[in-house]
């Protein structure tokens, strides 16, 4: 397993591509998706553009035969995205590759799905044929495991993490055993939501029973329960939950979605319970740093009172990108200074903000337009989370913040000190995460609208 740092990859691709060619054999790289083929296939080290071949989702029906059939060919080139991982056999008919070993297929990814994994190795070596595989992967990609020992550390950035990895020669070892971890932590989290899916189903079941027995009763006392009016004669209780997107937040984007119907009902509960009126209006926003473009730095669902739009939103969201440690936490903040009637924000992440110097270079060095690029997009002035701060600060907005990693904790806290939030560490990889996210965050709608006694009806 070769791990590499972005700026390098293009190159140690093309030169793995390059020593298998030379040895007359056939070669099989696979992608995560189109975007980062392209990338590649595109760029100017890759020197076998006319000679590759690719295979993707968007490719018709009719030319994908022959791409397959000619994969496993001498000096064959060809790309693949990994949905051709699975279930695509590449056969080798050509008996001078097979005395030259065969087929060598490259991934540059690190599945989440072992099995997936096993699938695409057996691309190559098939039905008894010589083959070999290999992973290259950007090491900026793996961020999801820049863990060390200690729980609430990780590693700098993806230099730190390659020279961590270096010291061992196990690193498909350290990388699996790690994997397995965060398999077993968000099995947990996918079981509880599957329970709470199984009863909406029940109920659904229930009702079109109803609707054969037309008993009218049954019938618009579930429509009533499903489609709650948002009409209020008192404004919204608005929190905006505003979470880092980046390599490494996976089973936070995870629990956040799964927690959401629980967040809603609990807090509907005591509401009800208390005879308030107030309707609770929930927003999410996902952000990342600046080697992603405008569309992928922040992303921003609906205002919603329903947790079934924004669970679906969130099927929307997923964790890449983080070209550095810090984040562009900046970025959130001030598009929460844009928002009216804001009550609340609460922040999750697990890196702490930019600084300005961070903010100047990260802008200039991780696109390849540079500030070029920024000057035509909505980002075009760049801002500073301190400037945002202050700006909260006087509109009396609390920023409630979530850290995950001990090196976001001292940002944190500057960030609820200045807007006389709170700062809680939250261990997502805790098997009860999951439910302590979800009574945390519907602790804090809970204070915003009713303050300690409406949280201690929550409690009871």
């Amino acid at each position: 397993m070769e791990l590499t740092l972005p700026q390098h990859f293009p190159t140690s691709l093309n030169n793995i591509i390059k020593r298998i060619i030379e040895k007359q054999r056939a070669i099989i790289v696979v992608f995560e998706n189109k975007k980062i083929l392209e990338e590649f296939r595109t760029s100017e080290v890759f020197l076998y553009k006319t000679a590759c071949r690719f295979l993707t989702e968007e490719t018709p029906d009719g030319e994908k035969e022959s791409i397959v059939k000619l994969a496993a060919t001498t000096e064959g080139i060809t790309f693949i995205t990994r949905e051709f991982g699975r279930g695509t056999d590449f056969i080798c008919y050509d008996k001078g590759l097979q005395e030259r070993e065969g087929v060598h297929v490259v991934q540059t990814f690190f599945s989440d799905d072992v099995s997936e994994e096993a699938q695409i190795m057996g691309r190559t070596a098939r039905q008894g044929q010589f083959g070999s595989f290999s992973f290259l992967i950007n090491a900026e990609t793996l961020q999801a495991y820049w863990q060390t020992e200690n729980p609430i550390k990780k590693d700098a950035d993806a230099t730190a993490f390659i020279d961590r990895m270096n010291v061992t020669s196990k690193r498909y070892d350290v990388l699996s055993q790690q994997r397995a971890q965060i398999i077993q932590t968000n099995q947990k989290t996918v079981s509880s939501y599957v329970n709470d899916s199984h009863k909406s189903h029940e109920e659904s079941m229930k009702f079109i029973e109803h609707l054969k027995n037309k008993q009218s009763s049954n019938i618009v006392s579930f429509l009533a329960k499903r489609n709650k009016s948002n009409f209020s004669e008192t404004l919204p209780s608005k929190t905006m939950c505003i979470m880092d997107a980046t390599g490494s937040m996976s089973s936070l984007l995870l629990q956040v979605k799964t927690s959401l119907s629980t967040m809603f009902k609990r807090a509907g509960e005591v509401l009800i319970e208390r005879k308030c009126t107030v309707p609770v209006q929930l927003q999410l926003v996902a952000y990342r740093d600046y080697d992603c473009r405008e569309d992928e730095l922040l992303m921003v669902s609906d205002w919603e009172t329903d947790p079934a739009k924004l669970e679906n939103w969130m099927g929307t969201v997923r964790a890449k990108g983080g070209a550095s440690y810090e984040e562009a936490v900046e970025v959130a903040l001030q598009y929460a200074n844009q928002v009216s009637d804001l009550g609340q924000i609460l922040l999750i992440a697990d890196a702490p903000p930019n600084t300005r110097e961070l903010v100047k270079s990260s802008r200039q060095k991780y696109l390849s337009e540079g500030e070029a690029y920024w000057q035509t997009t909505k980002f075009k002035k760049a801002t500073y989370y301190e400037d945002e701060l202050t700006e909260l600060r006087r509109k009396g907005i609390k920023v409630h913040c979530f850290y995950l990693e001990e090196g976001a904790k001292a940002a944190f806290q500057i960030i609820a000190n200045a807007t006389e939030g709170t700062n809680q560490f939250l261990n997502v990889n805790d098997p009860e995460s999951s439910k302590k996210l979800t009574h945390r965050v519907t602790t804090q709608i809970l204070d915003k609208i009713g303050g300690a006694e409406m949280v201690a009806t929550y409690k009871q």
